[in-house]
């Protein structure tokens, strides 16, 4: 028969649940010794398992340097030796030393939940039956607050791209005035997506970067299509573009690179 002698941190409540369980698995003979993974090995399973099958790209980027920090941290020791105590000083750690935004902290103990939610569905292979990060709360986040752009500076800055001549400014700015158009979104915007004729553009892409790779999805971060009309200054602005892009196919021809035909882009 296979006992445990694992301690948990909780009450009794919580103590007799597991001990339930436990014993459930031993009448199911389910119950085998637990592995003793480093948090080098968790990390690996978990981005073999969930992270690098679920998450995109992007996701992948930012998942990975928060777990380079975890490792920069606890060292390679046992992920079950990772314990309330050692979590609350772990995300002071992050804020007093490191410097990091409160929000990132969070970020750090949100991930650190879901690793351990893992090794709890994973509790045959891991031993784990509770989240030590329960009962660690999230450091209190102030509201971000926005400054909206007036009616009178969005036309002053409007005004003053036009005059710099920056036609990649001046289109980046537009689409997100008029479209609101994330940075991904206006560069993935492609003339075939420009109706000049119904004065329309369909936003239905993203391309960004992760880790100095391109990264492009046939969908936009809410998984919409959105079709969105196209006021005067803004068609005037894309008129002129194109324009100047016709321009310099003209003028560098072979050298002008053609692969794709995006709204934003350099003059080449």
């Amino acid at each position: 028969m296979i006992s445990s002698s694992k301690a948990i941190e909780g009450n009794l409540t919580e103590a007799r649940k597991i001990l339930k369980l436990h014993e459930a698995k031993l009448t199911k003979k389910t119950v085998q010794k637990p592995m003793k993974v480093t948090l080098s090995e968790l990390l690996d399973n978990w981005n073999t398992n969930i992270g690098d099958v679920q998450n995109i790209e992007t996701t992948q980027t930012s998942t990975k340097n928060l777990q380079r920090h975890m490792l920069e941290y606890f060292g390679n020791i046992q992920a079950d030796k990772i314990n309330t105590s050692s979590i609350r000083k772990y995300m002071a750690y992050l804020k007093s030393e490191k410097g990091l935004s409160l929000n990132t902290v969070n970020k750090h103990r949100t991930h650190l939940h879901t690793l351990f939610n893992y090794m709890i569905s994973e509790d045959e292979i891991y031993g784990i039956y509770k989240n030590p990060v329960d009962a660690v709360r999230p450091y209190p986040v102030e509201e971000f607050n926005p400054e909206i752009y007036s009616p009178e500076e969005a036309c002053q800055l409007l005004i003053a791209l036009r005059k710099s001549e920056r036609y990649d400014l001046e289109v980046a700015v537009n689409l997100a005035f008029w479209c609101g158009c994330r940075r991904e979104e206006t560069c993935a915007l492609e003339w075939d997506n420009v109706n000049f004729a119904s004065r329309e553009s369909k936003i239905c892409q993203t391309r960004t970067t992760a880790k100095g790779t391109v990264v492009e999805r046939k969908s936009t971060k809410n998984k919409e299509i959105r079709t969105v009309g196209i006021p005067d200054w803004l068609y005037d602005c894309l008129v002129k573009i194109k324009l100047h892009q016709e321009k310099m196919k003209e003028l560098l021809q072979e050298e002008y690179f053609s692969e794709r035909n995006f709204v934003f882009c350099h003059s080449n």
